[in-house]
């Protein structure tokens, strides 16, 4: 798909009228989207992006035009491919290309452009430092939603804290390595998330102090593995 036929399939998305017409073309879009495979060697990147854009714009046509309930699946790949699509951002030892050099902040931003969230993947903080990196301090149309998970480090050294603070811990440590004194579009949002979800009655000093002595056994763990993120 070239950007002609990726414009006129907007005009026709945009031409529908009913709600049936509609569903039609999401399903349509689906099966389209649903054959790319984000974990081939030969991925054409024009046809990823135009093909996720019509199936999300379609989506949101229809939800605005009906009330009625599509798939689950259909939904559940709208979400999946959110996080494959990050996820392939980093792919440090997995033998696929990284989409990164492809995706500037303009470029990522215009991916999502039919977008209100964009959902993150499950793991550590190579995705998180790899869109901090892309966005900076741009202010994009959509919000980030976190799904993270901490590494071996961070569960370590909050050994009984809950899971919220130890969340926001991690948070305000990415926020002191990677933009200590610059805003971060990624990193601020991820830290008044994680602040946000706190129980009031937590004293998140007390945790950090405890983080703090354990500095060495952060420093101990990143000489042995090289616990390091790039983007």
């Amino acid at each position: 798909m070239d950007i002609f036929l990726y414009r006129v399939a907007i005009e026709q998305l945009d031409a529908c009228r009913t709600a049936k017409d509609l569903e039609e073309l999401v399903r349509k879009r689906y099966d389209e989207l649903n054959s790319i495979s984000l974990y081939s060697n030969t991925l054409n990147y024009l046809k990823l992006k135009f093909t996720y854009k019509l199936f999300v714009h379609a989506l949101n046509l229809f939800a605005a035009k009906s009330k009625k309930k599509l798939p689950d699946f259909i939904y559940r790949m709208h979400t999946v491919f959110q996080r494959d699509l990050i996820a392939r951002l980093y792919t440090v030892n997995t033998g696929y290309p990284s989409l990164r050099p492809l995706l500037d902040k303009l470029e990522f931003i215009d991916f999502f452009e039919f977008d209100t969230i964009v959902e993150t993947p499950e793991n550590s903080a190579c995705h998180i430092t790899v869109l901090h990196n892309i966005l900076l301090d741009a202010q994009p149309h959509f919000k980030l939603k976190f799904n993270q998970r901490l590494g071996p480090f961070d569960t370590y050294t909050a050994y009984g804290i809950s899971d919220r603070v130890k969340l926001h811990i991690y948070a305000i440590r990415l926020k002191q390595t990677l933009s200590p004194n610059t805003l971060s579009t990624v990193i601020d949002q991820f830290l008044a998330d994680t602040l946000a979800a706190l129980p009031e009655h937590e004293n998140i000093l007390e945790y950090i102090t405890k983080l703090q002595q354990h500095t060495v056994a952060l420093q101990t763990y990143q000489s042995t593995y090289g616990a390091t993120c790039n983007g």
